[in-house]
């Protein structure tokens, strides 16, 4: 096995000239400068994670915004707004009169 290790590593010295080292270096820059690089393979992964979180966040504030419309709307009714403020606030009329159940 250690002559066969041997005979390997000495074909491959044989084989790798200068220049071909030239080649294969540039060669292993080029690829690692693609996947690491200012656009390579690995930032263009955590753009689209960026991405993927803003449009999540757009949604939510979509969907924000439509509940405050229809509150918006609910609240411009005079009945409505009416109901919400007997509801929420407990408001009565002068005159009227509440009832309470104790039962509970």
């Amino acid at each position: 096995m250690k002559h066969f290790l041997i005979n390997v590593l000495a074909r491959l010295l044989n084989v790798l000239t200068p220049a071909r080292l030239i080649v294969l270096a540039l060669a292993g820059f080029f690829f690692w400068f693609l996947a690491f690089g200012d656009q390579g393979i690995y930032k263009l992964r955590l753009l689209f994670d960026m991405k993927g979180n803003l449009l999540e966040s757009r949604q939510k504030l979509n969907n924000e915004i439509d509940t405050l419309t229809r509150d918006k709307e609910t609240l411009a009714d005079p009945g409505k707004l009416e109901m919400v403020i007997r509801k929420e606030l407990r408001y009565i009329k002068p005159g009227e009169i509440i009832f309470q159940d104790k039962s509970n």
